[in-house]
């Protein structure tokens, strides 16, 4: 599927992009540490214990679904899920047609893999609609900026159901943000 986004000169996003990175280094946020993913690139994985079923590269967007997954019932209905990375939050949102309900087999997870510029410091079940049964925080678990869902024994009760898992993502300083940071050290070194 081709992706289409705007483009823009590369000495301005640079420009920009510095202009954040010091902005944050020099301001914080409203909580210290945390930061948005939305606008970073991130990969999903949807497994099963025999290997990948699907897998995708996205860019993280406030207003697109990253990942969609369907699976037919052999001719007489389908199975379906969409994936929905926001600002600090994941929502799955189901559908399907000729099954009273759909559940997860054994073995079956997906993984989602933030940029490396990212570290999921929590990561916890949110929001859950009470179609869905079966998901706690122990299908949870988080490594870096990867975090991966559970799905076995995961059912779920009608079309248009969904969950919503929380996370916090803070920055992990990178080559360029700790010579910015150093750079701004020695400024103030000099003028004193």
């Amino acid at each position: 599927m081709p992706r289409i986004l705007p483009s823009a000169p590369a000495s301005a996003g640079a420009a920009t992009g510095a202009a954040a990175v010091l902005a944050c280094l020099i301001a914080g946020s409203a909580e210290a540490g945390v930061v948005s993913v939305i606008g970073s690139q991130a990969s999903a994985q949807f497994s099963n214990s025999g290997g990948p079923l699907a897998q995708d590269t996205f860019l993280i967007s406030s207003l697109l679904t990253e990942f969609y997954y369907a699976e037919s019932f052999g001719g007489t209905g389908y199975g379906a899920f969409a994936m929905d990375v926001r600002a600090a939050s994941i929502k799955f949102t189901f559908d399907f047609q000729g099954a009273s309900a759909i559940s997860f087999s054994p073995g079956v997870s997906m993984q989602v893999t933030f940029a490396p510029t990212f570290n999921i410091d929590s990561f916890t079940v949110g929001l859950v609609d009470s179609g869905v049964s079966g998901l706690d925080n122990a299908d949870l678990s988080r490594l870096a900026n990867v975090v991966t869902i559970d799905l076995s024994g995961i059912s779920v009760a009608n079309p248009g159901d969904s969950f919503v898992l929380d996370f916090s993502a803070s920055a992990v300083p990178g080559p360029a943000s700790l010579a910015a940071l150093a750079g701004l050290a020695a400024a103030r070194r000099r003028r004193r």
